[in-house]
């Protein structure tokens, strides 16, 4: 009745949105603002997966200002991410470094 959806218009837009993205969780634009290098805007605790239609949505502002456009039940979804507090601090190097351990703390659980 509705035709074929795997190769609908209507189709495709909605794959090209609902597909995953690396995230920078601090955005490129906002640390080149503050000089960062290549290496710390790349490092793997500045990462989440988002869909690309939630990525374009936070754009290159810092997080203090893209909080405000995240569901109020974020808590939920950083605590599911292991995205400490401090993201809405704008403190880069604390963020970085409160995650990494977050991170490290969990995937070490992982291995046993």
């Amino acid at each position: 009745v509705f035709g074929d959806w795997s190769s609908d218009v209507c189709s495709s837009d909605l794959q090209e949105n609902n597909s995953n993205e690396f995230h920078h969780i601090f955005p490129r634009a906002y640390l080149k603002s503050l000089g960062k290098s290549e290496k710390e805007m790349n490092c793997l605790a500045n990462f989440c997966i988002l869909s690309k239609a939630d990525n374009n949505k936070l754009s290159g502002d810092k997080p203090s200002v893209y909080i405000k456009r995240i569901p109020p039940n974020h808590d939920k979804i950083f605590k599911s991410a292991f995205i400490p507090d401090t993201l809405i601090t704008n403190n880069f190097e604390r963020f970085i470094n409160e995650r990494a351990e977050i991170l490290l703390k969990n995937a070490k659980k992982l291995m046993g």
